[in-house]
């Protein structure tokens, strides 16, 4: 197959050219890649490739000349040519997998405020990554290009791709390794028992349990073979699925609140934060409000931010005088009003830690009001997605307890 892609950056594709998966699929004659520099299109000494935007504005935009003649030097009448830009549809794996079958593709990169709006006539289709805004259509053109090598035979083994994400449907089930035990975590018995059709179809259900939990608008628009796996597993509880919309009810309303008193939030890392924190970016307008903690997993980092190595430390200790503690650090480190503190163990005790207790969760809200924290005991749960649910569940509700009174003004 090959690629050509038309860029004013050709050097941000060194890097990219040598990553595995491209590197392999160029040595063996694969993907035939060529970056073409726009500005060597561009007449003068300077090589201006951009000019500012008639009826004025702020930015830059990519001229007609230099783009285009750079597309009729490079074009023949097999190619299909593509402008990543956020006009276009949003690109997905199907298209992933037409776009694999072609001979040669040509990729054009925005870049600056945009293109010029007479070179997308020039264009077979125009495609987006996703609904927001990049400095360039660099980074979009890479996402195609290893999307594409994945699915051209040879490049990987066959089997790699086929239960992957999106390609039935339906989201991919979880994957497991070693260690089979790890901090109270365990690898669900069934993948150790050797019986491989009870495996593939704990699987089938896994994945459709997770599409419907996490991304119920692809069953929406799925096509056969998701139906087909919709009725081969059994139906995700409708329990479960009401749970989850309430549970997000509950988020969207504290998200509006703190955005519309202006008060900032941040989560300590941990999986039930992380949970947390995507509920709370669930409304828009959250970037306004919602500070950055809980992406932090490395602890290096947690201390050049200012989290105190001692709390870091105490992050394996169990206890509502831990959960506290991350939820001071976690206001102070990272300059917001309420700050977020999770611990705890799931249904399983950690046999590494003495001083883990099934089901138990500690959670901690620190504010100006001072600090509200509590233990929450859960049941036995089948998941751990379950139990994480059912732990932002309850810190929901402190939260609004929190925002009806000391913000109630």
């Amino acid at each position: 197959m090959k690629i050509t892609i038309l860029t004013i950056c050709p050097e941000q594709f060194g890097d990219f050219r040598r990553t595995p998966l491209i590197a392999r699929a160029e040595d063996s004659g694969l993907l035939e890649l060529k970056i073409v520099d726009i500005r060597d299109y561009a007449p003068g000494s300077f090589r201006q490739v951009d000019d500012s935007p008639y009826g004025g504005g702020a930015g830059m935009i990519l001229r007609c000349q230099p783009v285009l003649d750079a597309l009729d030097a490079v074009r023949t009448e097999a190619s299909h040519t593509i402008i990543l830009a956020p006009v276009g549809k949003t690109y997905t794996q199907s298209d992933a997998h037409r776009l694999a079958q072609l001979n040669h593709l040509i990729l054009v990169c925005g870049h600056y405020e945009g293109l010029d709006a007479r070179i997308y006539p020039s264009a077979d289709e125009l495609l987006s990554v996703g609904d927001y805004v990049l400095t360039g259509g660099e980074l979009p053109a890479m996402v195609v290009v290893d999307s594409l090598m994945r699915l051209v035979k040879g490049s990987m083994k066959e089997e790699s791709t086929l239960e992957e994400s999106f390609e039935q449907g339906l989201l991919e089930y979880p994957q497991y390794t070693r260690p089979a035990y790890f901090k109270g975590m365990k690898v669900p018995e069934i993948l150790l028992s050797g019986n491989h059709e009870a495996i593939a179809d704990w699987r089938r259900k896994e994945a459709l349990r997770i599409t419907k939990l996490l991304r119920p608008d692809l069953l929406e628009t799925a096509g056969d073979a998701a139906a087909t796996a919709a009725s081969a597993a059994d139906r995700c509880p409708e329990s479960e699925l009401a749970e989850l919309s309430a549970v997000r009810a509950k988020y969207r309303t504290i998200t509006k609140t703190l955005i519309e008193r202006s008060i900032s939030i941040s989560t300590m890392e941990s999986c039930s934060a992380g949970l947390v924190a995507s509920l709370l970016t669930d409304t828009e307008g959250s970037s306004s409000i919602l500070k950055g903690a809980f992406v932090t997993y490395c602890n290096e980092a947690k201390i050049m931010q200012g989290v105190p190595p001692e709390v870091i430390r105490r992050y394996g200790v169990y206890s509502l005088e831990t959960a506290e503690e991350m939820a001071l650090a976690c206001r102070s480190a990272y300059n917001a009003q309420i700050g977020v503190g999770i611990t705890g163990t799931m249904a399983n005790a950690d046999p590494e830690n003495q001083d883990s207790v099934p089901g138990e969760i500690y959670l901690a809200i620190a504010s100006d009001a001072g600090i509200r924290s509590r233990k929450l005991i859960l049941p036995s749960v089948p998941d751990r997605l379950t139990g994480k649910l059912k732990a932002a569940d309850a810190l929901a509700d402190d939260l609004l307890a929190l925002l009806k009174d000391p913000y109630s003004s």
